[in-house]
């Protein structure tokens, strides 16, 4: 199986890349880690930038802006508004998830405490969208 591109937005917590980079080593999925929410929607919305990802994982407590801006940020973009943005945070507030969804997140996802399950959360995660989701490209303008 030849690896498919992903970003991957997740904050400075090296558990929680750790975490990610385990779970996507074990689905053989290239993950490019950003450690910050303008790192990430630099890498997304470079002019040069590649195809996009076929899913983005943006923590909600990110260091330098909440997930929710950067999503709000993808959903604005032409070229990325219908790129799968799931929310992972470890806020169960069902009130911060109904803000995601409602900003257009695809999911939102709770953080375990433990490290395997958190790579189990990951693992399950990514295996849904790289065996049961069609990447549908944004309609250019």
């Amino acid at each position: 199986m030849s690896k498919e591109r992903w970003v991957v937005g997740v904050d400075d917590n090296d558990i929680d890349r750790g975490a990610l980079e385990r779970a996507g080593a074990a689905l053989d999925i290239e993950l490019t880690i950003a450690e910050s929410g303008n790192e990430l929607l630099e890498l997304l919305l470079a002019p040069d930038a590649a195809t996009p990802p076929k899913v983005v994982i943006v923590d909600l407590n990110l260091p330098d802006m909440r997930g929710e801006d950067v999503l709000r940020r993808i959903r604005e973009s032409s070229a990325l508004a219908l790129l799968p943005v799931v929310i992972v945070s470890a806020s169960r507030d069902p009130s911060s998830a109904r803000m995601c969804y409602e900003i257009g997140a695809n999911a939102y996802v709770v953080k375990p405490r433990g490290f395997l399950e958190l790579v189990e959360v990951y693992r399950t995660c990514l295996s849904f969208w790289q065996s049961c989701v069609t990447g549908v490209q944004s309609p250019q303008f």
